[in-house]
């Protein structure tokens, strides 16, 4: 069970969502949340979901489960590196504009516990749950520091109005086709999976 929650929070922690204010590139936008991300400032990018997301999950819900994650008392959680892979030219369909994002992210979390043994059970746990998540060569752990470094290549998707600004983000995991469909147009989810 603790290796499932470890996986959707990590899931949710890598779901991103923002608007952006600004006339910029749907990529330029992704990084400037990304950035809020990296910083813990979940509040202020929680004012920018895409707005269909909140028909599956409350505003309040979300920041409870961010909150709860970077503030676990058995967890440690550090987010590394966003590198922007690649933005799709945005497709104009009904009446919004879908640019499609690959990135990816290296997320570090070290289990904090003072007991040895406790420490090292839940270290392996983890190890296998996040190598079977997302594959044993994206996932290391440094036996000496404890912690472990998740390397994860995702993708999301941009949603705005005129294609050039006010950029909405929603990222997708593979197992999420189900919820996509009921958010995003056929034609954008059958494009992501």
């Amino acid at each position: 069970m603790k290796n499932i929650s470890l996986a959707l929070i990590l899931s949710l922690l890598c779901s991103s969502f923002l608007f952006s204010q600004s006339n910029q590139s749907a990529g330029d936008a992704f990084m400037d949340y990304q950035k809020l991300i990296t910083n813990q400032q979940f509040e202020e990018s929680l004012d920018y979901i895409y707005p269909k997301l909140f028909t599956l999950m409350s505003k309040e819900q979300m920041l409870k489960v961010l909150k709860a994650t970077v503030n676990n008392p058995l967890l440690e959680v550090e987010f590394g590196e966003f590198k922007l892979l690649k933005a799709g030219a945005p497709q104009k369909i009904e009446n919004q504009y879908y640019s499609l994002i690959d990135y990816s992210v290296v997320i570090k979390m070290k289990v904090k516990t003072k007991n040895e043994k406790q420490r090292e059970t839940m270290n392996n746990r983890m190890l296998l749950g996040l190598q079977k998540q997302f594959g044993e060569e994206n996932v290391s752990l440094n036996r000496v520091t404890g912690y472990f470094e998740v390397k994860s290549e995702k993708k999301a998707v941009a949603i705005s109005k005129d294609g050039k600004s006010k950029w909405t983000f929603l990222t997708v995991e593979p197992n999420q086709k189900l919820m996509m469909e009921k958010i995003l147009p056929s034609s954008v989810v059958e494009e992501l999976f």
